[in-house]
């Protein structure tokens, strides 16, 4: 999901710029063969790329490339960057997204499978090194705002419109957290949630929670019957599944990139308490409750909960924010100052 909402930030960016977006897929259009695979092993000696980009073929995507004839290539991760698609009379913007390697040792630090565990440290040793490496020829770009500063890449993040919609603070719920449920960050997430829920039930005996997204497990369903919580496992109106919540939560323990979440949540105009750690992707002015301990997320999420009034402004600096910092026309036109003296 969130590779996707990347692609799509992508196209509404170019299109807002007055580009025309055009999506070359690699896997599985350009898949590498043996020979393919054999010719771009040497590209990981020198981190000219990373694991995952043996799966395809530079040369059939370099063909296609030299078929559409663009201006401007768009790499959308490192896994999607090769230097032979740097061949040709285009532009190049680098998005590495975010810090991969971080994302891949996060990963490895949580998986309980050695098998897994070994998988995810030997890719986040190349993606590593791929970071570590010099890319000249590109502009280098990352959609977390700390990951950019690590990288050393612009920040570009992912865009989104804010929505004209006016919270009502007698929602049927207090809270609801969506993500897709099958993601082991936010498995991780829900259960410190069901960890807190005592606590939470203490200081406000009626509370009520909603949690939203795709494959949720037996085991996250059986929590959520026995905690009295709603879990939507398939939506197709994101409006609607936050409109069922007073406050967004986001209680996550591991994060890596942008939170796209939370930017939803604010564009939806939803006031919300967001753990540290979620908020690493996003500008430092990003107007969200932050908390950074157990005890401090319940005080803060039961204390927002009981101010409507808050509630209701919190949730307006939200959408105002995400209208300044988050909307495609800005990023359309520091694509197009970014790139100068090249015109689309």
């Amino acid at each position: 999901m969130g590779e996707r909402r990347r692609v799509s930030s992508w196209f509404d960016i170019l299109a807002a710029g007055g580009w025309t977006p055009v999506s070359l897929r690699l896997l599985p259009d350009h898949r590498a063969n043996v020979v393919d695979v054999v010719t771009q092993v040497p590209g990981l000696v020198p981190a000219h790329l990373v694991p995952e980009a043996l799966a395809w073929s530079a040369r059939s995507a370099t063909a296609a490339l030299r078929q559409i004839r663009p201006d401007l290539v768009v790499f959308v991760s490192a896994r999607a960057f090769h230097l032979r698609l740097l061949e040709g009379p285009w532009q190049a913007v680098l998005d590495y997204v975010d810090v991969l390697s971080q994302n891949y040792s996060d990963r490895a630090s949580v998986s309980e499978r050695w098998s897994r565990r070994a998988l995810y440290r030997g890719v986040a040793a190349g993606a590593k090194r791929f970071e570590s490496g010099a890319h000249p020829g590109v502009v280098a770009v990352a959609a977390g705002w700390n990951d950019a500063q690590r990288l050393g890449a612009d920040w570009v993040p992912i865009v989104v419109d804010a929505r004209t919609v006016s919270r009502a603070t007698a929602a049927p719920a207090d809270m609801v957290f969506v993500g897709t449920l099958s993601y082991l960050p936010n498995i991780i997430a829900v259960e410190r949630l069901a960890r807190l829920w005592p606590l939470l039930r203490a200081r406000r005996p009626a509370a009520s929670a909603v949690i939203a997204g795709a494959r949720p497990s037996a085991a996250m369903q059986s929590t959520a019957n026995r905690l009295g919580w709603q879990v939507i496992p398939d939506f197709n109106d994101l409006g609607q599944v936050l409109g069922l919540a007073r406050v967004a939560i986001a209680p996550l323990v591991h994060a890596t990139g942008i939170q796209i979440k939370v930017l939803d949540a604010a564009a939806h105009g939803l006031p919300q308490v967001v753990d540290a750690v979620a908020m690493a992707g996003l500008d430092p002015d990003f107007p969200a409750v932050v908390t950074r301990s157990d005890e401090e997320f319940v005080d803060e999420l039961v204390k927002l909960l009981a101010d409507p009034d808050e509630m209701t402004a919190a949730g307006s600096r939200g959408q105002e924010h995400i209208r300044e910092h988050y909307a495609a026309k800005g990023w359309g036109e520091w694509l197009n100052l970014r790139l100068e003296p090249v015109s689309p």
